[in-house]
């Protein structure tokens, strides 16, 4: 993964998570959800891990270069279909 790549994904995931501060997020959640919110919600469904926004941006980018590459590609259909 490219420097790029991952400051997209941090940038991504702090813009969804409070910045990425726990703290704030249990404030949100305790301003919403009253001050028992851990009772009755998760906290993780709330603050998800980096991983998944990476991983979102490897996808995003392996689409792009998929895309880029069917410009150029030639699939004889006849030989698929048999």
């Amino acid at each position: 993964m490219t420097n790029q790549q991952k400051n997209l994904a941090k940038a991504i995931w702090e813009a969804e998570n409070y910045g990425g501060d726990t703290e704030k997020a249990k404030k949100r959640l305790s301003e919403t959800h009253g001050p028992q919110w851990f009772k009755s919600i998760k906290f993780k469904d709330y603050f998800h891990p980096l991983r998944e926004y990476r991983e979102l941006v490897l996808i995003l980018e392996h689409q792009r270069q998929w895309d880029e590459q069917k410009k150029f590609a030639k699939i004889n259909l006849d030989n698929v279909l048999q």
